[in-house]
């Protein structure tokens, strides 16, 4: 988790006991833009889709070794102050509000702590930026590329799974419209949302290029792909449905069915986790899957 200690990201605050230099690159807006006027739809034919970031060879600089273990340390000690954990290390205002205190961040980040939806939610941001500055980065060079991810926020699934009008809720509305957003969704080839089910965390993949929707739960790495899906096929299936219902309603330009779609169910993507490590996992793969 060496970027979740050491990025920096233009609207958020963050307290690890390390130092933070604002790149300046990304403009930051607390606006939101007004929902799509144009209805006329275009589907993609597979040529139009994007490179992905691994096959172009973006990546976020590394951290090295020694600070990623000075950090660890840092979280790891056993008389922390107190006043340090009471304060807020997550600050992040942008699209919604995020705030962690050390309390929280602390036990997340920790081998035996778990994360929090918020948490995760922080990530996936994190993440977000990230491809920013890779993207930008190459467009400083005079090579400018459509964006191949999107991330999704975990209280996605929250949302959907706790049968709220998700719709009609500002909070789901700016994971796929706002100023905070700088790039079109809908050339993207890949949506991915980390989900909590049971006490443990899974990250489902969703790629518009194949039609194929895959969950990788690393808690049932090396059992066999019949059992992972039946644990997940019911909320995978929710969410599919939930999915193209946002993606119909607030991004009116896309072409896109959610029939005739694949699910797969791999279990052969990396070592074993447990339930209370298996959200480091899941972000892991979040940012690593490359379809």
């Amino acid at each position: 988790m060496r970027a979740m200690a050491y990025a920096h990201h233009p609207n958020t605050s963050v307290i690890v006991g390390t130092e933070h230099t604002p790149d300046g690159n990304i403009p930051a807006s607390s606006g939101e833009t007004s929902k799509p006027k144009i209805n006329v739809k275009v589907p993609k034919t597979l040529s139009e889709f994007p490179l992905s970031p691994f096959e172009l060879g973006l990546d976020h600089a590394g951290v090295p070794r020694m600070k990623r273990a000075t950090a660890y340390d840092w979280l790891n000690q056993n008389d922390f102050p107190g006043s340090h954990l009471e304060r807020y290390w997550i600050n992040h205002t942008v699209p919604w509000p995020i705030c962690i205190t050390g309390h929280v961040a602390r036990a997340c980040l920790l081998q035996f702590g778990n994360f929090t939806v918020e948490f995760c939610d922080f990530v996936m941001r994190l993440w977000s930026h990230m491809d920013d500055v890779i993207y930008k980065h190459a467009e400083q060079y005079g090579k400018a590329h459509k964006r191949w991810r999107h991330f999704l926020a975990a209280s996605f699934e929250q949302s959907v799974t706790s049968q709220e009008d998700y719709l009609s809720c500002p909070r789901t509305r700016s994971m796929f419209i706002g100023d905070h957003i700088n790039y079109k969704i809908e050339y993207c080839q890949m949506i991915i949302l980390p989900v909590m089910s049971n006490g443990k965390w899974s990250c489902y993949f969703w790629d518009f290029k194949y039609k194929t929707a895959t969950v990788v739960d690393p808690t049932l790495m090396k059992s066999n792909s019949v059992k992972v899906k039946s644990h997940h096929q019911d909320t995978l299936a929710d969410l599919h449905k939930a999915l193209f219902e946002c993606i119909e309603h607030f991004l009116t330009e896309w072409d896109v069915d959610e029939n005739d779609w694949e699910f797969s169910f791999p279990d052969d993507s990396g070592p074993r986790a447990r339930a209370f490590n298996s959200g480091l996992y899941a972000v892991h793969y979040a940012r690593a899957f490359d379809g």
